[in-house]
């Protein structure tokens, strides 16, 4: 009789430890599969900044545009971006909060992504940059 109660509560437990780490997953892992598009779309937007030759606000409207998308919470503080003749280049660094059962959590992201156009302007002629 006491085996049986042995194994009905390990049994108890292995259930609501499984349900605990499915709650965890299911929470988590939109977060973070929204930070890994958000680093991606950083690239791009450092890519476009780069090839069209955009200024540093427009960068940083366009990756915080992209965040919004995600519905990430990036504030246009948040967002460094350095645009120079040869490299267009963005850090943002933010944090998302996750609501858990029993405590809330912060997840800290920081992403960087840097870009060089592939053709420079000199004396108001284009030539094609050398890639090292």
């Amino acid at each position: 009789m006491d085996q049986r109660i042995a194994n009905q509560v390990s049994q108890v437990i292995r259930t609501v430890a499984l349900l605990a780490v499915a709650l965890v997953t299911w929470e988590v892992v939109p977060v973070y599969a929204a930070a890994l598009r958000f680093h991606l779309a950083l690239s791009e937007a450092c890519r476009t900044g780069a090839t069209g030759r955009h200024g540093p606000e427009a960068v940083r409207s366009d990756i915080l545009f992209r965040a919004r998308q995600l519905a990430l919470p990036v504030r246009p503080y948040q967002v460094e971006v350095r645009v120079q003749p040869r490299q267009v280049s963005a850090v943002v660094a933010y944090e998302v909060p996750v609501r858990l059962v029993l405590r809330p959590i912060v997840l800290s992201f920081r992403a960087t992504a840097q870009e060089r156009p592939l053709i420079s302007v000199e004396d108001g002629e284009e030539h094609f940059l050398r890639l090292q």
